[in-house]
């Protein structure tokens, strides 16, 4: 059994990035109140950005932490979270805005699989976990997204590919296979939270040797992501 990756990065208008590099020490001893058992080595993700500018500007830091060890075929990486603000308001800089342990529990041989930052309003991210395995010649992926403004609350997933490449053998053993784009959609926003839906185009045939090949829009309901 393998992880296998998929990597999709969504980033807006907003400044994602900067040159100057986050002070991962620090920022790990605010997530854990001045005593983090884990060293930078640990971080599997970090990322930042603006929002807004002079007085109203905002900066955000988010980094996620692996906290697991097993590097088994079986087992997944577990993953605390944390975001962090600095505005004009914050005194000393980042201050720990969320916090979650655990808040995914995702690939294989503990790696976590493909992490990024994803856009999903004008001024709100995401983050997005791409992952997946192979047994015994089929392989399978997913795509999960965190929203870390709720406590990184999975607000969807979905199954996002599946194939028996590695166990077909045409004409005795047909193959199948499909796979899923999934993007944001800016011109269409949920009216409250301004949330862009999600757009996702599937292509191929599944496991019963259907054919998927279709389009499907799932809007944000202010908890989760809906089928519209």
């Amino acid at each position: 059994m393998k992880t296998i990756f998929a990597l999709l990065l969504a980033c807006g208008s907003y400044t994602v990035g900067y040159a100057q590099p986050i002070n991962l020490s620090f920022l790990l001893a605010e997530m854990y109140d001045g005593n983090s058992p884990y060293s930078p080595d640990h971080v599997v993700f970090s990322k930042q950005w603006t929002t807004g500018k002079g007085e109203n500007k905002t900066e955000y830091a988010v980094i996620a932490v692996k906290t697991s060890e097993s590097d088994c075929h079986a087992c997944a990486a577990r993953l605390d979270g944390a975001l962090f603000r600095k505005d004009r308001y914050t005194e000393g800089g980042w201050q720990r805005s969320r916090f979650r342990r655990d808040f995914a529990v995702t690939g294989g041989f503990n790696e976590p699989g493909e992490i990024s930052l994803m856009k999903l309003s004008d001024d709100e991210y995401g983050i997005r976990i791409d992952a997946g395995y192979t047994g015994q010649g089929y392989t399978v992926t997913g795509t999960a997204i965190f929203y870390p403004e709720m406590e990184f609350e999975r607000i969807a997933a979905f199954q996002t590919s599946e194939d028996n490449s590695g166990a077909c053998d045409p004409p005795e053993r047909k193959c199948f296979g499909y796979s899923t784009k999934i993007t944001t959609v800016s011109g269409q926003k949920e009216p409250e939270t301004g949330f862009y839906d999600l757009k996702l185009v599937i292509s191929g045939t599944n496991s019963d040797f259907k054919l998927m090949n279709r389009t499907l829009y799932y809007r944000y309901n202010g908890l989760v992501y809906d089928r519209k």
